[in-house]
């Protein structure tokens, strides 16, 4: 160094090059990575100058970044190796790309299914209503449908329980129980109750009524509930319980003549008045047959039968929706995809864990049946379909029935038919483990 006011001193200095580190980047990447979980993978960069951006993601996935950190969550279409973002990075004045790999493992798989003997439980049928009191979560009711005995589409009124840990059946009596096939059951004012609205009779005639019924009292008794109002009289609909308000609400169904997209709704205190409601702003076209399940505070409502176009008698919808059971508002959730073709009469459910809707089976066309599992991402800032990847996929069928099990982590997707075969089954989605909280 050179100090002010020194005379004399002389010196030499060493310069030394001042070298930088090249440009490249160390991702730390999990071991493995379950579909749809989300993850975060340090890029670590040599160089503090290094500029990043995604470039491409695999389908169905998300990839942000956030400084240094690639966020990532992949879809559930590729599973192993195939699951590949590509980045680019920019410094010291050049650019490249590189490949980051996650190994996606599958935690959504088919189980083994649930089977019995023809004498130990429900016969084969189309449309049965699967539900589950939440007070008592070990236990799945199914109410009636159509038999194929004697004949396809004959109307049944039997009330079964099962056992979820042991996968047992029990019938149980029912008194009272109407015979009315593709109507919905909704729960009721309490634990216990449920409200049973719709259907068809074995004269093909569609049903207005409302029962109510209590599985926690032995017999099961069904009691007709006595309204008012312009009652909608479809099958193959949907219905929710509105618990703030104490109502109903029904959606769209095969209201004979024509197809509905209708919203009504029924107070569940006296006097017990139908009303139907303009609902605001865009909803979706008269439907039947769709795909019905409940997100909180939301009916969720995917695809389904519309009015039939030219050849096509099923002309089936491919957007889904979502009503506010508060403000009886829609909104539009997706448009049609490839990811999630439009049919009729499959069957699905919510895992409430998630927020994911899963789709499965059910027609295009009236003959055959869709094999795909789909997935609707609820959560998302803008929700999206994804194909799921899984192994072992069982037979493909329409006018099946669908339900979570919760505590266990799995899906019940059973019953319906496809050419030249009736099921009598519970085929099991497991779920994988639920997202810590």
């Amino acid at each position: 160094m050179l100090a002010c006011g020194a005379t004399g001193v002389s010196g030499s200095f060493d310069v030394h090059p001042v070298t930088l580190a090249p440009c490249a980047l160390r991702p730390t990447v999990p071991a493995q990575v379950q579909q749809g979980e989300v993850v975060r993978i340090p890029l670590m960069p040599s160089r503090s100058d290094v500029a990043l951006s995604v470039v491409t993601v695999p389908a169905g996935a998300e990839a942000t970044l956030e400084g240094d950190v690639l966020v990532y969550r992949p879809g559930f279409e590729s599973l192993g190796a195939a699951a590949v973002v590509e980045l680019e990075f920019a410094c010291g004045g050049s650019t490249a790309t590189m490949p980051v790999q996650v190994p996606v493992t599958g935690q959504v798989r088919w189980g083994t299914p649930v089977t019995w003997a023809a004498a130990a439980g429900p016969d084969a049928r189309e449309h049965p209503s699967l539900f589950i009191d939440p007070a008592a979560p070990d236990v799945l009711w199914l109410y009636g449908g159509f038999s194929f005995v004697p004949r396809q589409f004959t109307v049944v009124n039997d009330l079964w329980r099962l056992d979820l840990k042991t996968n047992a059946w029990t019938k149980v009596d029912a008194v009272d129980a109407p015979l009315l096939g593709g109507g919905r059951i909704a729960g009721g004012a309490r634990a216990g109750e449920f409200m049973l609205f719709g259907g068809q009779t074995p004269t093909n005639d569609l049903s207005d009524e409302v029962y109510r019924f209590d599985v926690t009292s032995s017999p099961v008794r069904f009691e007709r509930v006595d309204t008012t109002g312009p009652a909608p009289a479809a099958t193959l609909g949907a219905v929710v319980l509105d618990t703030d308000r104490r109502r109903l609400i029904s959606f769209g169904g095969f209201a004979g003549a024509d197809v509905s997209n209708a919203v009504h709704t029924l107070s569940l205190d006296a006097p017990r008045v139908w009303r139907a409601v303009s609902t605001p702003g865009a909803g979706p076209s008269p439907r039947y047959g769709f795909f019905a399940a409940r997100d909180g505070e939301r009916l969720v409502v995917f695809s389904g039968a519309q009015r039939p176009a030219g050849n096509d008698p099923i002309n089936a919808a491919g957007d889904a929706w979502a009503l506010d059971v508060a403000t009886l508002e829609w909104t539009k959730l997706a448009d049609a995809t490839s990811d999630a073709p439009g049919r009729r009469n499959g069957c699905g459910a919510i895992d409430p864990a998630t927020r994911r809707l899963f789709i499965w089976s059910g027609t295009p066309d009236g003959t055959s049946a869709v094999p795909l599992l789909s997935v609707l991402e609820l959560g998302r800032a803008t929700p999206g379909w994804s194909r799921v990847s899984t192994p072992n996929t069982p037979t493909a069928r329409g006018s099946c029935s669908a339900i979570i099990d919760a505590p266990r982590r799995r899906m019940l997707f059973g019953f319906g038919n496809t050419v030249g075969q009736q099921f009598a089954d519970l085929q099991v989605l497991e779920l994988g483990d639920a997202p810590a909280p």
